[in-house]
């Protein structure tokens, strides 16, 4: 009889018990010379990643690094995009924005307690780079009118503060611990790869 295997997918919680299973599996497929095997690989989806820095006095005293989530109302936002080629054309998503709140959710559509205070209130990016043909990087620098503490920080195509139904991801660092004239630094890179 002979067998194949037309798809393998692990998930990243699958645990040991599954990679043993898999690794049985595809062991004895191996080595037996009847039966071919196809793995389909899954589809990469859109990534992107997020930098924070705090700068104090001229010396780096926080820098997190970590990978955001793609909320609901931004994938909608890319679908639209696509497929109307209208919805953002002429509205960049490179307005960064800061709270407090825990770990994002895909329902949420803006940071619940984003930051607004000036100084700190959302913002369009200082520079925006692209690296290479599918990503870019959006930077932008605040100075820190007080004490505050980062939790999360999310992209937009909007540069209102606390405007709604504009967010396209979010994220969420170590907290970053502000003070009176602290400068925190938030890079997120986007990325679209083919294939």
């Amino acid at each position: 009889m002979k067998s194949s295997i037309k798809h393998i997918g692990i998930g990243a919680g699958s645990g040991l018990i599954t990679a043993i299973t898999v690794f049985i599996l595809l062991t004895a497929l191996l080595n037996s010379t009847q039966s071919p095997i196809t793995i389909v690989s899954q589809m990469r989806k859109p990534s992107g990643y997020v930098e924070v820095e705090v700068t104090r006095n001229g010396e780096i005293i926080y820098h997190y690094a970590t990978h955001n989530i793609i909320v609901t109302i931004g994938a909608t936002w890319v679908r639209n995009f696509l497929s109307d080629g209208t919805t953002g054309a002429t509205a960049a998503t490179d307005d960064i924005a800061m709270s407090d709140d825990d770990t994002p959710v895909i329902g949420w559509t803006k940071l619940p307690n984003e930051i607004t205070v000036s100084g700190l209130a959302r913002k369009t990016a200082d520079s925006v780079t692209k690296p290479n043909a599918t990503a870019y990087w959006a930077n932008a620098t605040w100075t820190s009118p007080g004490t505050y503490t980062v939790d999360t920080t999310g992209l937009h195509h909007d540069p209102t503060a606390g405007s709604d139904n504009n967010m396209v991801a979010a994220a969420t660092i170590a907290t970053a611990s502000l003070i009176l004239n602290d400068q925190i630094s938030i890079r997120w890179l986007v990325n679209v790869p083919p294939g």
